[in-house]
C-alpha cells in the first residue's frame, strides 16, 4: 500500500486474516488451523476476483462460499468469527473485476499474507513451547484438586462447576481438536 499498490496490498491483506483463526489455541492446532484457513482465504480471492465481471455469478459464488465455508467451519467446531473472515474476502474480492491472470496473482498475494500470518501466530513456540497447554490442563488439574479438597463441604458445588468449566475449556470447542495435538491421540468418550 505505502507504494500505491492498494489491490494488490489489500489481497495481501485478506491473507493475514488467518492470523485470527486460533488465538491461544495449542501451537500443533493452531498451525493447522490457520494454514488451512488461509487456503480457505486464498481461495475466495481467488473465486471472488473471477466472479466480479458478471453479478449473477459473483451473487453465486459468494452464496455457495458462505455456505460451504459454513458448513466446514461449524463441523471443525470453530469459534466466531469462523466463516464471516471467508465471507468477507469473497465479497471484496467480487467488487474487483480481473483477468485470470490478475486473479492469480491476487491469490498469491493472499497466500503470502497468509504464510506471514502463520508465522506471526507460531513464533511465540520458538519462546513459550507448550506454555499454553501446559497453563490449560495445570488449571484443570488444580481445579479436581479443589473438588476434591471441597468434597462434603458447602464449596463443593462451586469447586464442581470451576472443575467442569476448566476441562470444558480443554476439549470444546476448539480444544477439542487440539486435544489430539496435546495428547497424541484422540479424545475419549
Amino acid at each position: 500500500m505505502v507504494t500505491g499498490h492498494v489491490e494488490e496490498g489489500a489481497a495481501a491483506a485478506f491473507g493475514g486474516l488467518a492470523g485470527f483463526s486460533a488465538p491461544e489455541s495449542p501451537y500443533r492446532y493452531r498451525a493447522r488451523l490457520v494454514a488451512g484457513v488461509g487456503v480457505g482465504l486464498v481461495a475466495s480471492v481467488f473465486l471472488g476476483t473471477l466472479a466480479a465481471s458478471q453479478g449473477w455469478v459473483a451473487a453465486l459464488t459468494a452464496g455457495g462460499t458462505a455456505g460451504l465455508a459454513s458448513f466446514v467451519c461449524q463441523a471443525a467446531e470453530l469459534l466466531p468469527p469462523r466463516e464471516l473472515m471467508l465471507l468477507m474476502t469473497v465479497l471484496a474480492a467480487t467488487d474487483q473485476p480481473a483477468t485470470a491472470e490478475t486473479a492469480l496473482e491476487r491469490a498469491i498475494l493472499t497466500a503470502g499474507g497468509a504464510v506471514i500470518a502463520w508465522g506471526v501466530t507460531m513464533a511465540p513456540a520458538l519462546r513459550r513451547g507448550r506454555r499454553p497447554e501446559v497453563r490449560a490442563m495445570s488449571a484443570a488439574y488444580e481445579a479436581v484438586a479443589g473438588l476434591l479438597h471441597a468434597t462434603g463441604t458447602p464449596a463443593a458445588a462451586v469447586a464442581r462447576h470451576t472443575a467442569v468449566q476448566r476441562f470444558d475449556e480443554l476439549v470444546s470447542p476448539q480444544p477439542r481438536r487440539a486435544w489430539a495435538a496435546i495428547t497424541g491421540s484422540a479424545r475419549p468418550s
